[in-house]
């Protein structure tokens, strides 16, 4: 009788090499044991606390404050409402599947390696380029100031640039990077979540007590289309929360700061996105023409609430922190 595979042990020629990369290599510490022939000399230097912040904050995006207003435009709040949380859950479900796996196999390439191990190379492919397609958000980004003066390219190239700077500099250095950008972002969330709660209270030179009427107006509207286009958008809004594996392969303690951080999502996307979108859902109704006619920061709810509350300065707040977040979240997945 053939003796059955297991990961420990003799996968066969054809894995080849990919074995010696995806061995498990963690102590039973925590600690990732030194293999530099398995592991090629990575210096693992994010602490468990950079972990934690740099996941916190991966959760706050561009998805959080403009998403949210074509998914209520298309499928009113209830639809939104359940769109999201659906979302969460597959997402919540996703990651601890990707957890155990960076757990046991602490690679940089992380989901890309994944799927080309475990499912065919072409989804690896295909997975790694999506990646590069983010970076036109920068571009949407700049032309709220820009108007289309500065051509595509350009800004493109400037950003490439930037990310280029960073990668050639050591790891602690980018971890602490993220690391501060998360903490903008998670604060810049904290005061959205405070303007928004006075703005339902009346706050503002134009403001008026917000009663919840936009529910009872099509709270379901286009019924399961609705339902799906939110979904979808919530899938770009959520979706990609997968940094926290690709840490994995830089963490001094992957065992730790990985599950740590794992028991934390539920949590991280229940306050993120069902809170935003219940507040969203109040602070502006779902057939605001603004919504869609709108591009970039000019369409997001939180955007259009303060403008009809006579709040200055907060979109361009939000224009700064949102381009903070595209920078981040791209340099994180390039890196």
């Amino acid at each position: 009788m053939d003796k059955p595979k297991s990961l420990d042990g003799d996968m066969g020629e054809k894995d080849g090499e990919k074995q010696a990369n995806l061995n498990p290599v963690i102590s039973v510490e925590g600690q990732v044991e030194a293999d530099v022939e398995k592991f090629g000399t990575l210096h693992r230097t994010l602490t468990p606390r950079m972990i934690h912040v740099i996941s916190l904050g991966s959760n706050v995006g561009s998805g959080l404050f403009i998403a949210t207003g074509k998914a209520l435009a298309d499928g009113g709040p209830g639809n939104m409402f359940l769109g999201y949380l659906v979302v969460c859950i597959g997402v919540w479900a996703n990651l601890q599947n990707l957890t155990e796996m960076t757990i046991a196999f602490p690679t940089s390439g992380n989901y890309i390696d994944y799927a080309d191990r475990w499912v065919d190379p072409a989804l690896a492919f295909g997975a790694g380029v999506a990646e590069w397609l983010e970076a036109t958000f920068f571009v949407i980004l700049v032309n709220y100031w820009a108007g289309g003066t500065v051509p595509d390219a350009a800004l493109l190239s400037i950003f490439l640039v930037i990310c280029l700077a960073v990668f050639f500099m050591p790891n602690k250095f980018f971890g602490w990077l993220e690391y501060f950008g998360s903490l903008v972002k998670v604060f810049l969330f904290i005061f959205i979540t405070v303007i928004s709660l006075a703005i339902i209270g009346g706050a503002g030179s134009k403001g008026y007590m917000r009663d919840g009427s936009t529910w009872t107006d099509l709270p379901f509207k286009n019924g399961f289309g609705g339902f799906a286009n939110a979904a979808l958008l919530a899938i770009w809004a959520i979706g990609d929360q997968v940094f926290i594996g690709v840490m994995g392969g830089e963490a001094e303690s992957p065992r730790y700061s990985m599950a740590h951080s794992a028991n934390l999502i539920p949590w991280r996307v229940a306050v993120f996105y069902l809170v935003s979108t219940v507040l969203v859902s109040i602070i502006v109704p779902s057939n605001d023409p603004r919504l869609l006619g709108g591009s970039g920061v000019a369409a997001s709810p939180f955007v259009i609430a303060v403008q009809d509350a006579g709040i200055k300065g907060v979109p361009d707040l939000i224009n700064i922190v949102g381009e903070e977040e595209g920078y981040a979240g791209m340099n994180e997945l390039y890196y």
